[in-house]
């Protein structure tokens, strides 16, 4: 996360009760993680596994606010049609790709929703990383390819979660503040499809950029074009990753 120095020292406060500043606060966390992976010193077997350390912890942080219930009930799911059709917009249903859209109890809930959620879009590759760090100085055998980790095909699966969200929070009522937070949520998947070579998905958040950007949001124009140009350098002969499925109920 790109953030002032006012912004850094405001999120990091000590306060108590607030789920939003406890989920930036990790956020910062995996930020760090993220960027220091491609630095840490990969021949020192402790260092390696300390950082592994590091990855489980923001992810158990983030997993024991969902578990207490900081995030409000459990979103419920409904057809797409039921936001999309209202304010006709142009965005493909949700239910061939990625299942029934959710409906929330409140605009805060889905927020806090989409931040848990794509915090663990971003970690979960940092993760699978970090374990093919620590593997190489044991004798396990780590994956040869990111399509055979567990923790890396997790990403995919919350960035369906994501865009399963995204139909109720493009709902017309929504305050522009949450739209950037869509914009960054949509940027985020966009890559994650990207690196999964899905490009059904990848079009999809092609479409919601789109209809932000006629909303008169500039920045979606921007990372639209953005992402094609990325997809349409991206090598051909990877193989295609397949998204895990959430077996629990989201709390």
């Amino acid at each position: 996360m790109d953030l002032s120095r006012e912004e850094y020292e405001l999120i990091m406060e000590p306060t108590e009760g607030d789920p939003l500043l406890e989920v930036l606060r990790i956020a910062v966390a995996i930020g760090q993680l993220q960027a220091a992976i491609d630095s840490i010193d990969s021949s020192d077997p402790m260092i390696c596994q300390e950082f592994l350390d590091q990855c489980y912890g923001a992810k158990r942080r983030l997993m024991d606010l969902q578990s207490n219930g900081s995030f409000g009930e459990a979103p419920s799911e409904s057809t797409s049609a039921r936001f999309l059709e209202p304010s006709k917009m142009k965005i493909p249903p949700t239910e061939p790709l990625f299942g029934l859209a959710y409906l929330f109890s409140s605009k805060d809930h889905a927020m806090l929703h989409m931040m848990f959620w794509v915090q663990l879009v971003v970690l979960q590759p940092v993760i699978y990383r970090a374990r093919s760090i620590v593997h190489a100085h044991t004798n396990d055998k780590p994956p040869t390819h990111a399509i055979e980790d567990h923790e890396y095909l997790l990403s995919g699966t919350y960035a369906n979660e994501i865009a399963r969200a995204i139909p109720y929070c493009l709902q017309a009522s929504m305050k522009s503040s949450c739209i950037q937070i869509i914009i960054f949520v949509t940027s985020a998947i966009s890559t994650t499809f990207l690196d999964f070579e899905h490009r059904d998905k990848f079009d999809w958040c092609q479409h919601v950029f789109r209809h932000m950007a006629d909303s008169g949001f500039d920045a979606a124009l921007h990372l639209t074009a953005l992402a094609r140009a990325r997809w349409d350098h991206r090598a051909s002969g990877q193989k295609k990753l397949t998204c895990l499925s959430l077996r629990r109920q989201i709390s």
